[in-house]
């Protein structure tokens, strides 16, 4: 290999470390799954890149351990940044409310999986191209106003939504031991839309929203 035209040998590279007056200090001490060695300099975009297509390596399921419970104080965010997440729960931080969960890469999806356990309220807001998923054995309380694009999937556990336009844009799917509920008007609204296939569907109150209502089976009541 070679450096600006100067070869050098492997014992003369220096990962994670500096040279103090001719000898190596702060050594990197760990492991190292992959060295990218490029032959010009990066600019910021090629940085951007590089660290997208490492991320894609080595955290393309969850970035987060998927049994965390998150909460997000007001005025801070969770941007999903493309990759798909798996996390217990959803909630506010304690005195603080709600924040936002995002997805800022552009041209991409991505799924929040939420396993609940327990009774968990977020009264943040879920926005862009991010989808939801609800799996677990408890219930996911949205208690705020949501615009998020992608779909919602509520296949075992519960989603409670109990603010107004709580799913204003997302085709919503209730399958398998899934519970969806609502306890105030127009909780689902604006393009959202509803399928309900062998599932428990609770409307408390009218809703209006122009995607229409399909699926079959199921049980439940309409406001």
């Amino acid at each position: 290999a070679a450096a600006n035209g100067v070869p050098f040998s492997i014992n003369q590279m220096l990962v994670g470390g500096r040279f103090v007056t001719g000898v190596a200090a702060n050594l990197w001490k760990g492991d190292i799954g992959k060295v990218l060695v490029f032959n010009t300099v990066l600019s910021d975009t090629d940085r951007a890149a590089v660290e997208a297509y490492l991320a894609g390596q080595w955290f393309s399921s969850s970035y987060l351990p998927t049994a965390t419970p998150v909460q997000i104080a007001g005025g801070a965010t969770l941007d999903l940044n493309g990759y798909n997440q798996q996390i217990d729960s959803l909630a506010d931080a304690p005195g603080f409310g709600g924040g936002i969960v995002t997805n800022s890469a552009a041209g991409t999806s991505a799924t929040l999986t939420l396993i609940p356990f327990g009774y968990t309220i977020f009264s943040g807001s879920i926005q862009g191209s991010v989808g939801l998923a609800i799996v677990g054995s408890g219930t996911q309380e949205l208690a705020g106003a949501n615009n998020y694009s992608g779909a919602t999937s509520i296949i075992s556990g519960g989603l409670a939504l109990t603010a107004a336009n709580a799913i204003s844009g997302s085709a919503i799917s209730v399958s398998g031991t899934g519970v969806l509920t609502t306890s105030v008007i127009n909780a689902i609204s604006g393009t959202a839309s509803l399928a309900v296939i062998g599932s428990s569907v609770t409307l408390a109150h009218p809703n209006n929203y122009s995607g229409g209502t399909g699926g079959s089976g199921g049980g439940g009541g309409a406001g």
